[in-house]
């Protein structure tokens, strides 16, 4: 039974490819020429993809050989695609031990690869794992790729894309010895992590120069370089959540200037590093008691 999961056929992403001995080539849905440009795909929905395919639309002379969808990474579409590579045998259907670990642990949206001789995990994910993409017989993606989807789901996963950010973040670590974000220096203020989010956001916002704060977090988005407003707001959220970089993370996500960008793990990762090194102080609550923050300015 085909499954195509309706976390993929509600964003307009859609490629089609034709095969070429053991290439896979993708093309630009509106010409039917070779493309693998994002800009090619951006608008091209399943509907039109899928007539395509069964020949319901013209062809120009190339007749796709099916269906693929492109990855680039945003809120819209917060979506990774995991490739495991020759684990499974064509004839008896067999999945070797190491994979099926691989599956039940994702416990997605679970395809077999057109060969058949591979699986192809889709879930979502709030983070995207940074680093390697490629090791061995696994690779994961989240952004500037493209994937073929067959709908031969595999019986027993769900049928739709389901949000595994700590699963993948963890199997990535796993297998290519990287940290999606750096680990957080040594807590020096302990008691600020007994406060709840909104606790330290109203202490942040009301605060003697806590009028920039509310700037920056609530909005409007005050005029100027974008990249230098975050890096301004991460540098005041490491002061006020002690440098906990998962917590400055979940709390910029909740501002008026999160955008694409900051989903990007390099961008982010390098600013929290830069907000750390230029931040020297914490909030700390036994001893902060009329706070000004001179280090998170």
């Amino acid at each position: 039974m085909t499954i195509i999961p309706i976390s993929l056929l509600a964003i307009a992403r859609w490629v089609l490819y034709v095969t070429s001995g053991e290439r896979k080539i993708p093309l630009d849905p509106r010409t039917l020429r070779p493309s693998n440009s994002p800009d090619a795909c951006a608008t091209y929905c399943i509907t039109k993809a899928r007539a395509h395919v069964d020949g319901d639309l013209p062809a120009n002379g190339c007749r796709p050989n099916g269906l693929g969808f492109r990855f680039e990474y945003d809120q819209s579409a917060p979506f990774a695609f995991i490739d495991l590579d020759g684990c499974r045998n064509p004839k008896t259907g067999e999945i070797e031990s190491w994979a099926l670990a691989i599956i039940k642990r994702l416990n997605s949206y679970t395809e077999l690869s057109p060969s058949g001789t591979g699986i192809h995990i889709y879930c979502k994910t709030q983070q995207p794992p940074a680093g390697g993409c490629r090791k061995g017989h696994v690779e994961v993606y989240t952004q500037s790729r493209w994937a073929t989807v067959t709908g031969q789901h595999l019986e027993g996963t769900p049928i739709d894309l389901e949000d595994r950010t700590f699963e993948l973040l963890a199997l990535h670590r796993e297998i290519f010895g990287v940290r999606d974000i750096p680990p957080p220096a040594p807590p020096a203020a302990p008691a600020a992590s007994t406060l709840s989010d909104a606790e330290l956001l109203h202490l942040a916002k009301t605060a003697a120069n806590g009028r920039r704060f509310c700037e920056l977090f609530c909005g409007p988005v005050p005029p100027g370089d974008r990249s230098k407003l975050d890096f301004e707001l991460v540098a005041k959220l490491m002061f006020w959540c002690g440098h906990d970089f998962e917590r400055v993370d979940r709390l910029f996500r909740q501002s008026a200037l999160v955008r694409p960008k900051w989903w990007r793990a390099d961008y982010r990762i390098r600013t929290m590093r830069a907000a750390a090194a230029r931040c020297t102080e914490q909030y700390i609550p036994s001893v902060n008691k009329e706070v000004s923050y001179a280090s998170g300015k």
